[in-house]
């Protein structure tokens, strides 16, 4: 794969690339090392982007640094994930209210996520094993999500929300057991969004503690 120096945001879409291929792949496990070089070699370009992508990565919590051995994809314990699933409710909760009050859930909004979730309930009855499907399930899933907590115009709770659902994405993804059953979380989606729809603000929440408890099942 090449890589166009002269675009912007280089190590952007570097530290996106080990994200999709690396990372939430399945291709490196919990503890594995990643090096500058072999992501110089697979993309063809220089290590100055990938060390900004690196620096990137540690930061949202991907991949830890370890002094005189490197970089490796984070390893997350049971009470690691617990935290963060509980950090991810309690804020999502709070910008479900702000959706309901400013009413910025449209038609159209509306029906640009309910495409995500007809799409993810495809791909929970699509051919593929459990472990791809589990992958495109959660790349679906986080769109869904990003575009629900867009609506509270608040940037910063959704940069927040969005590195602890890669996290919870990453474990999910290193370890099934972590993964719900797909087929009830996807008709969850549906619920979640229809309480928006129709200002039923403790309705949308119950149906995201299921959807939590869903996950939360392998390790409680």
């Amino acid at each position: 794969m090449q890589f166009d120096l002269g675009q912007e945001n280089l190590s952007t879409r570097v530290a996106e690339y080990i994200k999709d291929y690396l990372l939430f792949s399945g291709r490196f496990g919990n503890g594995q090392k990643v090096t500058e070089h072999e992501v110089a070699r697979a993309l063809g370009i220089s290590r100055s982007p990938i060390r900004e992508a690196f620096k990137e990565l540690h930061n949202e919590g991907l991949l830890e640094f370890k002094p005189r051995k490197g970089s490796f994809v984070v390893e997350l314990s049971d009470q690691d994930v617990r935290e963060l699933y509980l950090l991810r409710f309690w804020i999502e909760s709070r910008l479900y209210e702000v959706i309901i009050q400013r009413k910025t859930l449209t038609q159209e909004k509306y029906d640009e996520v309910f495409k995500l979730v007809q799409k993810i309930e495809n791909i929970v009855e699509s051919d593929l094993d459990h472990h791809k499907k589990t992958i495109e399930y959660s790349r679906c899933a986080l769109e869904i999500h990003t575009g629900l907590w867009s609506l509270s115009n608040m940037k910063w709770a959704v940069q927040v929300l969005t590195r602890l659902h890669n996290q919870m994405r990453l474990a999910m993804i290193q370890d099934l057991d972590y993964a719900p059953d797909l087929r009830k979380n996807a008709l969850l989606h549906y619920e979640i969004l229809d309480a928006l729809k129709n200002d039923q603000y403790e309705e949308a929440v119950r149906a995201l503690r299921e959807d939590m408890k869903l996950y939360m099942n392998g390790i409680l």
